[in-house]
């Protein structure tokens, strides 16, 4: 079950995709596809109370008290646009240009509180995996991976390459906003195909998936500790 906290997260995500102004193609240079594309722009019903319904305060207690009342003014402006807008009807334009600065103003703060919270816990797992790599006798190397997601945009994370038992490997970040967790990421031997895939859960806590073949394989999950690692990396190498 998705926590209430990410499924406000998560709605707010939806929202910022439906703004996404459409592509519009004609085969006829009498059709103004700019023109048209700003119609089914306005006409898309992103601009309705129940992208924040599961907006709770308390979910977001960790923050400081500034950025917690920054969030609580964001989501009571964009309710207080879209209470608006009938729903039956599109915005008119007025509805739509002040719905448009509450939704950017709230999709602002979201992703600095996600982006934080999801490149900090990226970096404590790669500091603690380094550690366990130290630990194995193996040589390891950062680098850094851009990735681009809705709601986030463009942004950078670490990426750990760890060379140990005549082997490449290496573990990269792979989204935040993944199915059924809080991010995703990889580790991986180079060259191949072949990976586990390394998950944050809803408690907060990462897992590995282990690897049978190319692909993910999400059959036999369990916590990622320094044992576990030794033997995907192990569960890797036996299937170069």
């Amino acid at each position: 079950m998705v926590p209430r906290r990410e499924e406000f997260i998560q709605d707010v995500r939806r929202a910022v995709r439906h703004l996404q102004k459409p592509l519009v193609a004609a085969d006829s240079d009498r059709v103004d596809t700019d023109d048209v594309a700003r119609g089914l722009h306005r006409a898309d019903h992103w601009l309705t109370p129940k992208f924040v319904e599961a907006y709770a305060p308390a979910d977001f207690a960790e923050l400081s008290g500034e950025l917690q009342a920054e969030l609580r003014e964001a989501v009571e402006q964009f309710r207080a646009q879209a209470a608006q807008v009938p729903a039956d009807q599109p915005p008119d334009r007025d509805q739509f240009e002040k719905g448009l600065h509450a939704l950017t103003r709230l999709s602002g703060i979201v992703r600095r509180v996600v982006l934080d919270d999801w490149a900090r816990a990226v970096e404590t797992l790669i500091d603690q995996v380094e550690r366990w790599a130290d630990e194995f006798g193996w040589r390891t190397r950062r680098d850094m991976t851009r990735l681009i997601e809705t709601l986030l945009g463009s942004y950078t994370l670490p990426v750990l390459q760890m060379y140990g038992d005549g082997q490449l490997y290496v573990l990269n970040p792979v989204a935040r906003f993944v199915p059924g967790a809080l991010g995703a990421m990889d580790l991986s031997i180079q060259p191949s195909f072949f990976l586990a895939s390394v998950y944050r859960h809803f408690d907060g806590c990462w897992y590995a998936n282990f690897a049978t073949g190319p692909g993910i394989n999400g059959t036999k999950r369990e916590p990622l500790t320094k044992d576990s690692l030794k033997r995907a990396a192990e569960a890797l190498r036996a299937l170069v």
